[in-house]
């Protein structure tokens, strides 16, 4: 197993995502994501689509570091 994993997200066309990596819900102040990014430790992921002014939902992923690597939950 790798060392590290990466994540990569979608939203809609013309959407911004915003996204953390501590648990905490992410706003539009959050970190912009652009591209994929990649852990090496244990995160849980949560991200929103930011279109028009709407907020989507908040959606979330755990990743866990084992003794061979990380993997996504």
């Amino acid at each position: 197993c790798a060392e590290t994993t990466t994540v990569s997200m979608s939203g809609p066309d013309g959407s911004e995502i915003h996204y953390t990596t501590d648990g905490s819900n992410p706003t539009a102040e959050s970190q912009l994501y652009s591209e994929p990014f990649t852990l090496s430790a244990s995160a849980n992921v949560k991200a929103i689509a930011i279109k028009d002014g709407n907020s989507s939902q908040v959606s979330a992923k755990d990743f866990t570091k084992t003794n061979g690597g990380v993997s996504n939950d």
